[in-house]
């Protein structure tokens, strides 16, 4: 087992993390653990049974990150191998829809990490020393370093694809530092690439709707559940589809607010009411909720309520 940043699928920050488990046969058996495991390399987990399958219930805690707790299940006699575990960053290591417009936090949807083997002639400083200051929450630093990578020339490479990624969290780093035209620029950048990463997509709508570009915007988000929900890991899938819905509705609020007539109010009023209630009844569907759809659920309900109040 392995756990890994689920914001760039690297190494967690921390040094360590705290690993508790119970192993159960169903029946709860006596082999539990409370380990102090290294963030590098793996741990593993072996059993002696006498049973069909082994169950363990994981609880994976580390100082940077959201608690996690998951359950892996293996048949007698065979083994999962090298399992990553992702791990969410905690709310002040994410990137905020907008500390400028005090909307809640959503995860950093993950994508694979940067880190592969260095390509002839690349010089990876950049963008490694970028992804370090993206890690530790210093967005200015990431997007200082961020913008000395040098641009691939090769865009079948594998430094194409790092050099993608890292212009989706140089986009994050703008959007947490207020600067909405210089994050749109940048993920429009990101989305040129032909690997298509799926944050690329997700981010880009949101700033699109940030700006006033609600179809635009739109048409982003609608491109992840078309043809790119694949590339998202199969335990992220349903929160991200959730939190799509969410910037959605995000964006018909903000399509209302820039009406022009009555009419148009009342019309984009109404439809901003059910993307949010759809959003929170597929919210509530996920169990246990996310944090990060938890602060959004929030969010949804008090827009909610204000629309439903009569204006003076």
């Amino acid at each position: 087992m392995e756990a890994v940043d689920g914001s760039t699928g690297s190494s967690l920050v921390d040094d360590s993390f705290t690993l508790r488990y119970l192993a159960r046969e169903p029946i709860t058996l006596d082999a539990t653990a409370v380990e102090e495991v290294p963030s590098s390399g793996s741990y593993h987990i072996g059993h002696s049974i006498g049973v069909d399958s082994l169950v363990l219930e994981l609880r994976l805690e580390a100082p940077s990150y959201e608690r996690l707790d998951t359950v892996l299940a293996v048949a007698w006699g065979s083994s999962l191998g090298t399992v990553r575990v992702p791990l969410t960053p905690r709310a002040d290591r994410v990137a905020t829809e907008g500390r400028a417009g005090g909307q809640p936090s959503t995860p950093t949807p993950s994508g694979p990490p940067s880190g592969n083997a260095p390509a002839s002639g690349v010089d990876r400083g950049p963008l490694d020393a970028g992804d370090r200051a993206f890690g530790n929450g210093d967005w200015a630093g990431a997007v200082r370093a961020y913008d000395r990578m040098p641009a691939p020339s090769d865009r079948e490479a594998d430094y194409a694809f790092d050099y993608e990624l890292a212009l989706v969290r140089k986009g994050i780093s703008h959007i947490n530092l207020g600067q909405w035209q210089a994050a749109h620029d940048v993920l429009q950048e990101a989305v040129s690439f032909d690997f298509r990463e799926y944050t690329a997509f997700f981010y880009l709508g949101q700033v699109q709707c940030v700006l006033g570009q609600y179809e635009a915007g739109r048409q982003s988000l609608n491109h992840i559940p078309d043809w790119l929900t694949l590339s998202i890991s199969e335990a992220q899938r349903p929160i991200v589809l959730t939190l799509i819905e969410y910037q959605l509705a995000m964006c018909t609020y903000g399509e209302a607010s820039q009406a022009r007539t009555q009419a148009d109010l009342q019309r984009l009023r109404g439809q901003a009411l059910e993307e949010f209630q759809r959003f929170v009844d597929r919210a509530e569907s996920l169990a246990p909720m996310p944090p990060e759809v938890q602060a959004a659920v929030s969010d949804a309900r008090q827009r909610m309520a204000e629309m439903r109040t009569p204006t003076p």
